[in-house]
């Protein structure tokens, strides 16, 4: 029985060095890969024309002086002053 006793000692000693070489750092090349899996081949042209787009959208609202808010205000183009002076005096 001390060759039956003696092989799972040989395994014991054999899985360490097995779990040293299974995880090895990643590289700059993998990480970018990785980075790049899920993407399609038009991500980073999509994702150009998108930030182009909200810079566009930021501009056309500050030359066009219309401010968000949550005070449920409308544009200025449809307000109706007149009824709003009715509404108040009633």
């Amino acid at each position: 029985m001390s060759s039956a006793e003696e092989k799972p000692k040989k395994d014991e000693e054999e899985k360490p060095t097995e779990d040293k070489k299974r995880y090895v750092p990643l590289d700059e090349g993998d990480i970018e890969q990785l980075k790049k899996y899920g993407m399609g081949p038009y991500a980073d042209p999509i994702k150009k024309v998108e930030e182009e787009n909200k810079g566009l959208v930021d501009e056309v609202k500050k030359l066009a002086g219309i401010k968000e808010s949550d005070t449920g205000l409308s544009l200025p183009s449809q307000w109706n002053i007149n009824q709003d002076k009715q509404l108040a005096g009633e």
